[in-house]
């Protein structure tokens, strides 16, 4: 059976076939030309014709029929069946049909997921093992196998739910891409009410964030303390706030001076201020020119423009706004151009220096900002490509900086206002570190010429429930020692980072910044240990889908007690987001 090339292997494969005529033409014409055919004068003087130059065109001749058969050769290569390896549709035994099994099983899947109509093969995205994409595949796999005709079985671009990314894909573009959204999205009557909006009401113009006034300015800035900045602590409140102040004192009209950092601090607010808002009721689409999760964008826009004069001298607030337009990007759905930003502001850290110990002359000060931005980076760099499935931007083995000082004024029990991204920072260590040896062991099976297919199979499932077991313990261990200030209590005998579902005991008077830390530190504890788990029994349906086909007593004890513990955590944190939403105010 003749492999289906790709677009590139046909145009490579054309350009070998061209290749190889061309040397043919060389080789038939050095041979007529300089050996056949010589001119009239030769015969005078053929006796002069030295050694040396009929050895050169010998080995001219001779050099010329190799490459004409080498080319032949990959010519012929690319019309053989590809062996299956270890790393594609390897995990199969050889009477596995290819088309039951996911695209490059185990290692990942290749997924179009910013399409809304037909996916287009040559543009889709790559997703890993740690992704929902790729987890969400193999469930849908394993049931094909079990009945293809089943109602759960569905097309992937059935599984990946609406979003500003696949209906407006153009909505965060550089300015003069705004004006196409708006009219492809919104009917030309509705267009002509924008500028008679009713007093109170966000008309597209206003939601996008241009021209906003210094009362809606101040209005969303005030979200960002007690929301964003006591998630991600970048910046100084007091040394931010005179900055901002500055830029409408000096402006000397009605409108502020253009700053990127104070247009992406602004955008993001947007975005988390705006979806409190009720939506627009005549409004038809599902995801329109008004969604929250594209307020904001024309600030986002100019923002980007202000920083392309930075990007050869950055400073800390260059990167400050690049780490910010990829959390902007990332809420707004847009994950591809999320991971690209923030893997720019890593560079950008590496240009400054952020990932070695600061110098010892800079300010105090500024060495603990330096490390809060690096830390800060690091974090959101490991959860996105935990996310997606990809590679890491930050290599551990190169990075020098010690984590932030505590040592601020305490709250209460030893807790001080950093002490979240400190502990943050250390539970993203363990889990990292877990898919990095979770990644070793895959490469080490690999290398063994000594496993067969299926010994293979079952040695990396042995070991993946073992790294997943050890890093829980970690995570576990971590939970145990976080000081009490960062749990939230329990009613009755429930306990905290525990899967009990107990009633939520909020401190009524704790500041909102500790109460949303305490959460957030939460969630993101029952989230990986929930990833972990996913990527266990997506592993275990790759190895070998129809050992479940009728019942799971194939199933290795140690795989059923990850899955099961995996379930148990996304129950806990699905009670928990219910409990907050109806019966508490963070």
């Amino acid at each position: 059976m003749r492999h289906q090339s790709s677009l590139p292997e046909l145009l490579s494969e054309r350009m070998a076939m061209q290749q190889s005529r061309e040397v043919k033409r060389k080789l038939e014409s050095s041979t007529c030309d300089e050996v056949r055919n010589p001119p009239n004068n030769t015969k005078r003087i053929n006796s002069f014709i030295s050694t040396a130059r009929l050895t050169s065109v010998c080995r001219e001749i001779e050099t010329l029929k190799k490459r004409v058969k080498e080319l032949e050769a990959q010519l012929d290569a690319r019309h053989v069946e590809p062996a299956a390896t270890y790393e594609d549709e390897s995990w199969s035994e050889t009477g596995d049909s290819p088309s039951k099994l996911p695209v490059s099983a185990g290692n990942g899947i290749h997924l179009d997921t910013a399409q809304t109509a037909e996916s287009s093969p040559s543009r889709a995205q790559f997703y890993g093992p740690s992704s929902t994409y790729y987890f969400i595949h193999c469930i849908n796999s394993h049931l094909q196998t079990r009945d293809a005709s089943s109602p759960e079985v569905q097309s992937p671009q059935a599984l990946i739910p609406n979003c500003a990314s696949r209906s407006l894909a153009h909505a965060v573009w550089p300015e003069g891409a705004e004006q196409d959204v708006v009219v492809e999205t919104e009917p030309a009557a509705h267009l002509a009410k924008v500028s008679s909006e009713p007093r109170g009401r966000l008309s597209e113009h206003t939601l996008s964030g241009k021209n906003l006034t210094a009362t809606q300015e101040a209005f969303f800035l005030d979200l960002f303390w007690d929301s964003w900045h006591c998630c991600y602590q970048l910046h100084d409140e007091t040394e931010f706030k005179s900055f901002y102040k500055s830029l409408w004192s000096n402006s000397g009209h009605n409108s502020r001076q253009p700053s990127a950092l104070v247009d992406i601090v602004l955008a993001l607010c947007m975005q988390f201020g705006v979806t409190a808002l009720p939506r627009q009721v005549e409004s038809q689409a599902e995801i329109d020119i008004r969604d929250a999760t594209i307020a904001g964008r024309w600030l986002y826009q100019r923002c980007q423009s202000l920083l392309a004069y930075e990007l050869e001298r950055p400073s800390l607030r260059t990167l400050q706004c690049q780490f910010w337009s990829a959390v902007y990007l990332a809420n707004a759905s847009y994950q591809n151009m999320a991971q690209n930003m923030i893997g720019v502001a890593i560079r950008t850290a590496h240009a400054l220096g952020l990932h070695a110990e600061a110098p010892a002359e800079l300010p105090l000060a500024e060495r603990e900002a330096r490390k809060r931005l690096w830390w800060t980076l690091f974090v959101f760099e490991a959860r996105s490509c935990i996310r997606l499935g990809r590679p890491w931007g930050t290599q551990m083995s190169q990075i020098t900086c010690s984590l932030p000082a505590e040592n601020q004024e305490l709250y209460a029990k030893g807790v001080a206002w950093l002490s979240y991204t400190v502990q943050r920072t250390k539970l993203t260590q363990l889990v990292r570190g877990a898919f990095d040896r979770l990644s070793g062991r895959r490469t080490a099976l690999k290398k063994n010429p000594n496993s067969t297919a299926l010994n293979s199979r079952e040695e990396y499932l042995e070991e993946c429930c073992k790294v997943i077991d050890s890093s829980v313990n970690d995570i576990k261990a971590w939970a145990d020692l976080l000081p009490t200030a960062l749990k939230i209590e329990r009613r009755g005998n429930g306990q905290p980072f525990s899967t009990d579902l107990s009633e939520l005991e909020m401190e009524p008077f704790a500041p909102l910044w500790l109460r949303r830390q305490r959460l957030m530190l939460e969630f993101q504890y029952h989230d990986l240990i929930l990833t972990l788990g996913r990527f266990c029994i997506a592993s275990s349906l790759i190895a070998d889908p129809h050992d479940m086909r009728h019942n799971s007593s194939s199933v290795s004890p140690a795989t059923l007690r990850i899955a099961e513990s995996a379930a148990l955590h996304a129950i806990a944190a699905t009670h928990q987001l219910h409990q907050i939403y109806m019966k508490h105010c963070v």
